[in-house]
């Protein structure tokens, strides 16, 4: 069992939940599908901080981190850049983004460790939680 962390930064912790991420082992062992699953596409529009957001956290189905990210922005999808998966863009509307960023040292700190007690609070663990207080 993973030591459980507590995320002082102002940051977004995006857990990924798909099947295919998981029958696809790179999201664990090729950084930039890693990377792709985890910079969106992304429904934003309940994070009221998005804006302030300096991390993106790579979380898997169990709450492990598995990168971090520093956020150099947000922008409109782009699903021709997507290489390790395939989206549907018939769902997305105006909310829909993607970050653009780097893996950043600070996830030293957090790697390989639980989040879980951030998703306590939910009955439906959400798949993009943001850590507003933190901002």
């Amino acid at each position: 069992m993973a030591d459980e962390v507590t995320i002082t930064e102002c940051a977004v912790l995006f857990r990924i939940t798909n099947r295919k991420a998981y029958r696809d082992s790179r999201l664990y062992t090729d950084d930039a599908c890693r990377y792709e699953w985890t910079r969106g596409v992304w429904d934003t529009n309940y994070c009221k901080c998005l804006s302030s957001i300096r991390y993106a956290f790579c979380v898997d189905r169990d709450f492990i981190v598995l990168e971090v990210y520093q956020v150099d922005g947000w922008d409109e999808p782009k699903p021709n850049r997507y290489l390790c998966r395939e989206l549907d863009e018939s769902q997305w509307t105006q909310d829909y983004k993607e970050f653009r960023g780097s893996p950043d040292a600070i996830g030293n700190k957090y790697k390989g460790k639980s989040v879980e007690g951030h998703y306590r609070q939910f009955r439906s663990k959400p798949a993009m939680l943001c850590l507003c207080q933190n901002c």
